[in-house]
């Protein structure tokens, strides 16, 4: 989906056809839920667009790009009871709450590689005490000669 944009009065009218389906879907679902699911849909796929260009306009290098594709779209989703038309514009509604939410994850995952890579670190750190504390580097080291010293005095 590169190169795909969304225009803020489109994004505006799509929630407000999501905001009338829901209430007539509450109302009736039987008659309406076919018509909710496609608005929603919509909607859906100009969330997904909206968080694709985040994601490549930021290189959220450590979040993986297909979860946060999804997260994106079911933020914007549960956001949509919120937004309110008279306090600014749909788009930078849905851009601050879907980039916010990509921060929070990075900055998890970027925890998460850290601990990661001192736990590594640490493994390492004890694999080289148990390593060079029994000794066993200096055997390896002086390997192949010091045990050929000793099988030839024999």
């Amino acid at each position: 989906m590169a190169n795909e944009y969304i225009i803020n009065s489109i994004l505006e009218s799509s929630i407000t056809k999501f905001q009338e389906a829901k209430k007539k879907r509450d109302e009736d679902y039987e008659l309406h839920h076919k018509e909710f699911e496609i608005v929603q849909a919509e909607l859906a796929k100009l969330f997904y667009i909206l968080s694709d260009n985040i994601i490549n306009a930021f290189k959220f290098k450590l979040i993986d790009k297909e979860d946060a594709l999804q997260e994106g779209v079911m933020i914007c989703l549960q956001k949509l009871d919120q937004f309110k038309p008279e306090r600014g514009k749909a788009f930078n509604y849905y851009t601050t709450c879907t980039l916010n939410h990509f921060r929070q994850l990075y900055r998890g995952a970027k925890s998460q590689h850290e601990l990661q890579k001192r736990y590594y670190e640490h493994l390492i750190d004890q694999l080289e005490g148990m390593f060079f504390d029994h000794g066993s580097y200096g055997q390896l080291k002086g390997g192949y000669k010091g045990a050929k010293t000793a099988h030839n005095k024999s």
